[in-house]
C-alpha cells in the first residue's frame, strides 16, 4: 500500500507541475513579467527626472530671489534680456563653424 500511495503522490506532483506550466504558457506570464520589469525601470527613471526637475526648480527659485535682492544681478538680467550694452563696452560675437 505504501508503494501505491508514493506513486500517486509523484503522479499528482507531476500533474500539478504540468498544469502550472500550461497555465504559465497560456497566460504568457514570462512576457508579462518582462513588461513589469521594464515598467519598473521606467518608473525609476521618471522618479529620477522628477528629482532633477525639483532640484532645478529650487536653484531657479533661489536665483530669482537673489535677483530681487542684488542690484548687480538685476542689471545683468535686464541687459541679458534686452540685449543692452554699456557705453564703452566691447561686444564680441563668437560663432561656431558648421561641420
Amino acid at each position: 500500500m505504501r508503494g501505491h500511495s508514493l506513486v500517486g503522490y509523484w503522479l499528482s506532483l507531476l500533474l500539478m507541475i504540468g498544469l502550472m506550466w500550461g497555465y504559465a504558457q497560456y497566460r504568457d506570464l514570462s512576457s508579462q513579467y518582462a513588461k513589469y520589469v521594464e515598467s519598473e525601470r521606467e518608473v525609476q527613471e521618471l522618479r529620477k527626472q522628477v528629482t532633477e526637475a525639483q532640484e532645478l526648480e529650487g536653484r531657479l527659485q533661489r536665483s530669482v530671489d537673489n535677483i530681487d535682492k542684488n542690484p548687480v544681478e538685476w542689471e545683468a538680467a535686464i541687459r541679458r534680456h534686452k540685449g543692452l550694452v554699456r557705453e564703452g563696452e566691447k561686444v564680441y560675437r563668437i560663432e561656431s563653424v558648421p561641420n
